[in-house]
């Protein structure tokens, strides 16, 4: 399935769709395991550059952050 998604998926566009995938995983504000390997497969299949994943990560990770 997630080559079929990298294939029709717009290059332009990969980026957001892991986005995407990372905030419905760090919602809850706990990363399972099984989460962090999804999110690992994806950002292979999608061929993302460590330095974007990592972006990705530290921004999401900032948004959902709280006081308490």
């Amino acid at each position: 399935m997630l080559a079929e998604v990298a294939e029709v998926l717009p290059e332009r566009l990969r980026d957001t769709a892991y986005a995407a995938a990372f905030e419905v995983a760090a919602v809850d504000l706990e990363m399972r395991m099984e989460e962090v390997r999804v999110l690992q497969l994806i950002r292979r299949q999608l061929d993302l550059d460590t330095l974007t994943v990592a972006a990705i990560g530290r921004a999401a990770k900032a948004r959902l952050r709280t006081l308490t």
